[in-house]
């Protein structure tokens, strides 16, 4: 297994830049197969959704289709794939950043009764305690 880096699945992503596409898919292809697949861990998903909100300006529309194609990919393994699908209908749906409901699902995994925070948005979804 390789790990992928947050640049690497942006290229993927985006497009944004022909040669560095051609050169990130030739790697993927080398690289990457159903039986040995990529690894994207959480920090990289979490950049990969800050990248493309901040950097791009892509809406949580655009956002939450790029990365609904991105764990579907079978080349791939996503870290915590199924608090990454619950962090990201979250996403869609409510206020408070990804990076917010993919902590606090990856913390309910681990075994947190729950996520103390400060964030109201993140405060109002059920998967925090405001302190």
């Amino acid at each position: 297994m390789i790990g992928l880096d947050t640049n690497v699945v942006v290229r993927l992503l985006t497009r944004d830049d022909p040669a560095q596409v051609q050169r990130a898919l030739e790697a993927i292809a080398k690289h990457c197969s159903e039986d040995d697949p990529g690894w994207i861990n959480c920090i990289v998903l979490v950049e990969v959704v800050w990248v493309l909100s901040s950097a791009f300006r892509y809406d949580r529309k655009q956002i939450v289709a790029a990365i609904e194609r991105l764990i579907q990919v079978r080349e791939l393994t996503i870290q915590y794939p199924d608090e990454a699908w619950e962090a990201l209908h979250l996403y869609r749906d409510h206020q408070a950043d990804f990076s917010d409901y993919y902590l606090a699902a990856i913390n309910r995994e681990n075994g947190c009764r729950t996520t103390l925070t400060f964030d109201g948005k993140a405060g109002r979804s059920g998967l925090f305690e405001m302190v």
